[in-house]
């Protein structure tokens, strides 16, 4: 009886679409960057799924995203009409994310996140909207505009002055 109820789990999992050698094997990362001069923008948008972002000072006066990708994780990036707007959306199934989300805390992803460096005299505005995760920024005095959404973690803002919040 047991082993029929094995053999019925093992094919409801293949006709769902599970992949068990994905689930087992490691996820590889690789470090992605990206540099805007940030004149070029009035707005900048961050969106995130189940990725920490941080935003802090840039050492040059550019605006730098720094991102891990992996087969799991869709980045788009659109930058038109003076707004930089950056965008992740995990593509995981309900039953690999389950299980990649047992051992997520190991992975590179799960402690690096999204890193955003912004000018610290940066005027325009920034919103940033996260999904599962935290956000963290620190040292921006001029910002027209700060709006930080999470829908299911943290928000940290430290030494930072905007001329409207929510």
């Amino acid at each position: 009886l047991c082993g029929l109820g094995v053999l019925f789990c093992g094919i409801s999992l293949i006709l769902s679409g599970f992949d068990f050698f994905k689930a087992t094997s490691p996820i590889e990362y690789k470090e992605e960057n990206m540099s805007y001069d940030a004149s070029l923008f009035e707005k900048i948008q961050l969106t995130a799924q189940e990725q920490k972002i941080t935003i802090r000072p840039s050492d040059d006066g550019r605006v730098h995203i720094t991102y891990w990708e992996s087969e799991n994780d869709l980045y788009t990036v659109n930058t038109e009409n003076g707004v930089l707007d950056f965008r992740h959306e995990t593509k995981k199934k309900w039953l690999n994310g389950l299980l990649y989300g047992w051992f997520s805390g190991l992975s590179r992803q799960a402690t690096q996140g999204i890193q955003v460096s912004l000018p610290a005299d940066y005027t325009g505005e920034l919103s940033a909207f996260d999904s599962n995760a935290s956000l963290d920024i620190d040292g921006f005095s001029r910002l027209s505009g700060c709006h930080l959404t999470t829908s299911n973690g943290s928000v940290r803002a430290n030494n930072v002055t905007a001329g409207e919040w929510t």
